[in-house]
């Protein structure tokens, strides 16, 4: 049926694979549309999605040259239910996104113009943020960290313009909590993984963060993740742990990873604070190496070399 069920007008088939009708413009449902207008929907025999657009279909041959359209693999026409239901697979494999390239593109930089419009960013900071990422994206070809998500390469991106250009005026911890805030699934150990990635990926020049910056992130998770403590508590490691990294001398911090260095500065101040309260088990290394995304033994090392030493001296 090729006819409006309402006027009786002629019934067309939109760019969203919807059955409308010219004179009303009533949109059909389709069991009241025939399976052959649904099927040909308007298109050029040889304008497929595949040469329309250039982007891979991932092994499906819904909607393609030569797929199942209302036969089965044996060659037998499929039955009416089963053909309803395989056109109906067919348009919604229309309506969703193809994999490839342009998506990627497309679904970080929407994901960047909301995260910068949520933090209140300036345009110049959201064009640099774009721009490391678009490069990075060509990069991908290369060697990518594992688990790359594509909100996790534009949170990378912009905490590196931040750290470039920003002046510290939003930090990593702002970053994350506007990506959750938006949906994504963002965490600091991603973040912490991938942006190191970016950073050589693109050959940046960017000096490496001091360790007190990723205090307050660590305190936060890491106390929250052992079932929370007083805002008197978080206070105490926050200030202690920043007094151990500050009697560090120069050289000890350099060539170290800063986030490991960071959570080591935690554990020892939770030492100092188990002490005072007469308390047990308020941070331990497992906890710190889920946060930071370390293993236990960098931790533990750090923390021995480092921050034992200083801890009759802070307390």
């Amino acid at each position: 049926m090729s006819t409006c069920s309402e006027c009786g007008g002629r019934v067309v088939v939109n760019d969203r694979m919807e059955a409308v009708c010219t004179a009303c413009g009533l949109i059909q449902r389709p069991e009241n549309v025939g399976a052959y207008l649904l099927r040909v929907g308007g298109e050029a025999s040889h304008a497929s999605p595949l040469r329309r657009v250039g982007l891979a279909h991932a092994g499906s041959l819904i909607g393609f040259e030569g797929g199942l359209g209302s036969l089965g693999y044996a060659g037998k026409r499929l039955g009416p239910k089963l053909e309803a239901r395989f056109l109906r697979l067919q348009r919604l494999q229309r309506l969703q996104p193809r994999m490839g390239r342009a998506e990627s593109f497309v679904e970080g930089e929407r994901t960047l113009l909301r995260a910068c419009a949520y933090l209140g960013l300036p345009s110049l900071m959201l064009s640099r943020a774009l721009h490391l990422y678009r490069r990075a994206l060509r990069s991908l070809e290369g060697q990518a960290p594992s688990r790359l998500t594509i909100p996790t390469l534009a949170a990378a991106c912009l905490t590196i313009a931040l750290s470039s250009w920003g002046r510290g005026a939003v930090t990593s911890r702002e970053v994350i909590k506007a990506f959750k805030e938006l949906g994504h699934r963002v965490s600091f150990s991603s973040l912490s993984r991938v942006t190191p990635w970016v950073k050589r990926a693109l050959s940046l020049r960017v000096p490496p963060k001091h360790p007190s910056t990723y205090l307050p992130f660590i305190v936060e998770e890491a106390l929250a993740r052992r079932g929370g403590a007083s805002a008197e508590v978080k206070a105490d490691v926050l200030r202690i742990a920043r007094r151990l990294l500050d009697r560090l001398p120069q050289r000890a911090v350099g060539g170290r990873a800063p986030r490991i260095m960071a959570a080591a500065a935690v554990y020892g101040a939770a030492k100092v604070v188990e002490r005072r309260l007469k308390a047990r088990g308020l941070v331990t290394q497992k906890t710190l190496s889920e946060v930071v995304d370390a293993a236990e033994y960098s931790i533990r090392a750090h923390y021995s070399k480092l921050f034992k030493p200083l801890l009759e001296e802070v307390a």
